[in-house]
């Protein structure tokens, strides 16, 4: 039988998706020599120029895998080159799949996107004035523990169960950056609260929910919440250079898994997760009409779009782990961050629509682009940590893919 495609109509104003279901995932048909050697010179150029010490590029169209290739080296130590099948922490993408399971708990009548935090976590300090949806839009004003010195000098290195890690998160000084709605910082404890609200909810660890309610329906085989120390197969050994001698790298700083959680403790590989969007937006994996609401930007109490109210101090909004900043402040939001709805974004970046979020994390960057005017999904991992590298990989091949053979 035929496999079916997916077509999606994105009005980022509004934020609405009209979806048709797709039961395959296509084989990989050939795509055309000028346009695999456009991409093949943008990423080896990132090699050359010693940003990256590898990564590994996914493309897909029509729900049909057209490109999944590796540059670089996923061990220097025991020289690996990076494969298609190379598994990358994924960090803050990692977002995605939590607020999905939110979702998927919301479609079964578990829990409302209205319910306080303090219905789970009764002791939260001001728990009774946030919402399920504030997590999910970053609108809570809950202290980013990732952005704190404290976590840096003692909690990264820590393990912790979730429920101390709640309680590491509740116990930050100051408890809150903001008042609950008024504002919008990106803050991953929210999503490391999400994470544990679906455990509590669902009375399973993360990794089997995500593994029963989204992973296999994706048919996502090499996905996994990452422990650390387990032995995984095609892993990538995580890089960051060395500030004394640039163009040199050395294995990346420690930090303990256990205090990203749904925030962003994913790993996976560029397949999966083409396959992961494809089946996100063809419904496979929640209700069209939970899709819209994923989408649907942030608003803060007053009705207004939280991107109105940007606080923050960050200079790289989508990491998981970036060092301790500066305390928040109120700001314009940058024009390319468009949107944030539930664990996603929508942005226009030179006059294209795009479905996107990246992330950042010791030794690893990710971004997950989709352009839904074309169908077109864009995959960058890399393993090394740095900046915007793999974003702007992905603007680069969006602009391969334009130009015409």
């Amino acid at each position: 039988m035929r496999p079916q495609t997916f077509r999606t109509l994105l009005i980022v104003g509004a934020a609405a998706a009209a979806l048709s279901a797709s039961s395959a995932f296509a084989a990989t048909p050939a795509l055309s020599a000028a346009k695999v050697a456009a991409i093949d010179a943008d990423a080896q150029k990132l090699i050359a120029e010693h940003q990256t010490v590898g990564l590994v590029v996914g493309v897909m169209r029509h729900g049909q895998m057209l490109l999944a290739k590796g540059y670089g080296q996923a061990d220097l130590e025991n020289p690996t080159p990076v494969g298609a099948d190379t598994v990358f922490r994924i960090a803050s993408t990692t977002k995605q799949f939590t607020a999905a399971s939110i979702l998927v708990l919301v479609e079964q009548g578990k829990l409302s996107l209205n319910d306080k935090l303090s219905k789970f976590y009764p002791t939260f300090p001001r728990g009774d004035e946030v919402t399920i949806r504030q997590l999910l839009t970053h609108t809570s004003g809950i202290t980013d523990y990732a952005g704190t010195a404290d976590y840096w000098a003692h909690g990264q290195m820590a393990t912790f169960t979730t429920e101390q890690f709640v309680d590491y998160i509740a116990h930050l000084d100051p408890p809150f950056y903001f008042e609950p709605g008024t504002g919008w910082s990106y803050d991953n404890s929210g999503y490391y609260l999400l994470g544990a609200i679906v455990e509590k909810v669902s009375g399973e660890p993360l990794n089997q929910f995500f593994d029963e309610h989204l992973f296999q329906k994706a048919g996502m085989h090499a996905t996994a919440v990452d422990t650390g120390p387990e032995l995984v197969a095609h892993r990538a050994r995580g890089y960051e250079e060395v500030a004394s001698a640039p163009g040199t790298f050395e294995n990346t700083k420690y930090i303990s898994i256990t205090t990203v959680g749904g925030a962003g403790a994913l790993r996976s590989t560029v397949e999966d997760l083409a396959k992961w969007q494809h089946a996100l937006f063809a419904g496979q994996i929640i209700t069209p009409a939970s899709l819209k609401q994923m989408l649907a930007p942030g608003m803060l109490s007053n009705g207004k779009r939280a991107s109105t109210a940007v606080i923050a101090s960050s200079d790289a909004p989508e990491n998981a782990v970036s060092g301790p900043r500066p305390a928040p402040k109120r700001e314009q939001g940058s024009p390319d961050q468009g949107e944030y709805g539930f664990g996603i974004r929508t942005v226009r970046i030179g006059g294209d629509y795009r479905v996107r979020h990246g992330g950042s994390i010791n030794g690893f960057q990710s971004s997950l682009d989709t352009f839904p005017d074309d169908d077109l999904t864009i995959v960058v991992l890399a393993n090394t940590s740095g900046g915007g590298v793999v974003k702007d990989l992905v603007t680069q091949i969006r602009q391969d893919m334009k130009r015409p053979d």
